[in-house]
């Protein structure tokens, strides 16, 4: 079994739709693959050779992804990496290309697009987000600057729990992200009505992750923002793989302890200084501003609102916040408004 992130499901199905409508995109998309081939191959090649590839031997603790692939890689092969013989598979090569490029390109969006939410449910959930600013209070010193206290000390962002809890529950609410599995002719799914077995032969099984995450089969009060869910002492009461942002198993997303590292940096380093509401009722003040989602035919068409909430997700290679989040953001302690 296989699987892919949704995203880049519906990312290839546009690729076919559009070559049918415009036959230069293929050959356009694949100048642009190319060029990210060759640069990243250049970058890989050069860490690759022997003086590189013995530094990587070394105790420091800063490393980088294409570091920690040829770790993987000498370490499976059993190649010495002082050698001045050593080789790369073409194999190993072009894979750990195409893994750089989904970590360089598909990360930023998602993250973005739950930094979003992260304000948005914090901001409708004002008890919430006073609980958080507390922990944070609590953590880096009321007043004082998060940034300087996380140079010195990058380990004290584990210590903000409730930060984590509230990223977690933003993510079972809002998943950026589903996946998608092959089927085989020796697997099955059980009809849960019927209790038929069905064939997956031929089929690609969707595991939609919203879906699950708002089953009240799964979680107490599913459609509510409640982080506590997530504390530490919680955990017991969670059940077994009913919650996956990132999917399950081998093939999990490969950059989700960065994108989880990356929304509790930012959020650690705005949620006390700035308040940021969703601006919805001021939406016809952007018409014509030229941007991506003014330019989306029938956008004020149809519901407005999905799960009680009119910032719902669209689905723009990855899941998005209803018209990129139109807000504004006020900094504490200041009258200026953006």
């Amino acid at each position: 079994m296989w699987h892919f992130c949704a995203s880049y499901l519906f990312f290839f199905v546009i690729v076919l739709i559009r070559t049918r409508l415009d036959p230069v995109s293929p050959f356009v998309f694949r100048y642009y693959k190319n060029k990210m081939d060759n640069y990243l191959g250049a970058i890989l090649d050069e860490r690759f050779s022997a003086g590189a590839a013995a530094a990587l031997n070394s105790k420091a603790k800063k490393k980088t992804a294409i570091d920690l692939a040829l770790l993987e890689y000498f370490k499976e092969t059993g190649q010495d990496a002082e050698s001045t013989t050593v080789t790369m598979d073409a194999e190993f090569r072009q894979n750990a290309i195409n893994n750089l490029e989904v970590l360089l390109f598909a990360g930023h969006d998602t993250t973005a697009s739950t930094i979003c939410y992260c304000y948005h449910l914090l901001s409708k959930h004002p008890n919430k987000l006073a609980k958080l600013r507390q922990e944070l209070n609590s953590v880096f010193g009321p007043g004082d600057d998060a940034a300087d206290k996380l140079r010195q000390n990058p380990f004290v962002i584990n210590d903000c729990h409730y930060l984590y809890a509230v990223i977690k529950e933003v993510l079972r609410l809002w998943p950026p992200a589903s996946a998608g599995k092959m089927g085989r002719k020796d697997y099955f799914i059980k009809d849960p009505t019927t209790g038929n077995m069905r064939p997956t032969d031929g089929c690609i099984l969707w595991t939609t992750s919203i879906t699950m995450h708002r089953d009240s089969a799964y979680w107490p009060d599913a459609h509510a923002f409640q982080p506590e869910r997530f504390l530490p002492e919680n955990a017991e009461k969670l059940v077994p793989d009913a919650y996956r942002p990132f999917e399950k198993g081998q093939r999990n997303c490969i950059g989700q302890e960065l994108a989880l590292i990356e929304l509790k940096i930012v959020l650690a380093l705005t949620v006390r200084e700035f308040d940021v509401k969703a601006a919805y009722d001021e939406l016809e003040t952007l018409d014509g501003d030229g941007s991506l989602w003014a330019k989306i035919p029938g956008k004020d068409a149809g519901p407005q609102e999905c799960f009680g909430d009119e910032m719902y997700q669209i689905l723009l290679a990855a899941a998005k916040p209803r018209e990129g989040m139109p807000a504004r953001v006020t900094r504490r302690g200041a009258k200026r408004m953006v």
